[in-house]
């Protein structure tokens, strides 16, 4: 038990920032990266054309997260916590892949899509960064980026995977892809929710590296302003 504690005392929150980075490689690579070849298997099964594919990515990807979706995120991060609404958004992202691998006609894949957004919204950007502003009271700006770094450096081995899963021969099926990309989403949102592995200190909503009492006590962190949208959101006393 003590070299368990000592390894914690030693690992800190970091390992917080490597599951949180999963949960934004999880929201976001399997969908935008991936995106051409979820409509390359989509033509080759329906025939439907690139216009009708991408409509509702014209519509959600720069109307609905950039405005009503994006501010839900935030507003619940300050409501109810920032970790709840990651939970939900990954759930939220599970439901929404298998209910692609069930899509049969254009209207189940556009509401599929719009589920797909709103997923990648609460579980991506602002209710992660939300989180790390007030688990780190020191390198902080270094924790925000190694946990965004690990999306683009994850997409580079998850965009050709799922190229090879959605092929009808050789691999699974866009299908049954779908459906893994899901249960991935929900394994990591297990990971980030209460009872799973979230890191020393996070149920307190303190940072570690800062003390309750003594020289610090009564003392508030300065505000985060690294988050998107120009949101400020203080960090917890």
């Amino acid at each position: 038990m003590s070299g368990i504690a000592g390894g914690r005392r030693v690992l800190g929150d970091w390992p917080l920032v490597a599951l949180l980075g999963a949960a934004l490689l999880v929201s976001s690579a399997p969908l935008y990266d991936a995106l051409p070849h979820w409509w390359a298997a989509l033509e080759r099964e329906f025939g439907w054309p690139r216009r009708q594919l991408a409509l509702p990515w014209s519509i959600s990807g720069y109307i609905a997260p950039g405005l009503a979706v994006a501010l839900a995120a935030g507003w619940l991060s300050d409501r109810v916590g920032p970790r709840p609404v990651v939970v939900a958004g990954l759930i939220i992202l599970a439901g929404a892949w298998a209910f692609f691998g069930l899509a049969q006609n254009l209207g189940m894949y556009y509401g599929a899509f719009a589920f797909l957004m709103v997923g990648a919204a609460f579980g991506g950007w602002i209710p992660v960064t939300a989180i790390l502003c007030r688990r780190f009271a020191r390198w902080r700006a270094t924790a925000i980026a190694a946990a965004s770094m690990v999306a683009p450096v994850g997409a580079v081995g998850v965009a050709p995977l799922i190229a090879w899963g959605v092929l009808d021969d050789g691999g699974m099926g866009w299908r049954l892809t779908a459906f893994a990309v899901g249960g991935c989403a929900l394994m990591v949102g297990a990971a980030v929710s209460p009872g799973g592995a979230v890191g020393p200190g996070m149920r307190d909503g303190r940072p570690t590296a800062m003390p309750r009492r003594g020289k610090a006590a009564g003392q508030r962190l300065k505000p985060c302003v690294a988050a998107p949208f120009g949101s400020s959101l203080p960090a917890a006393p």
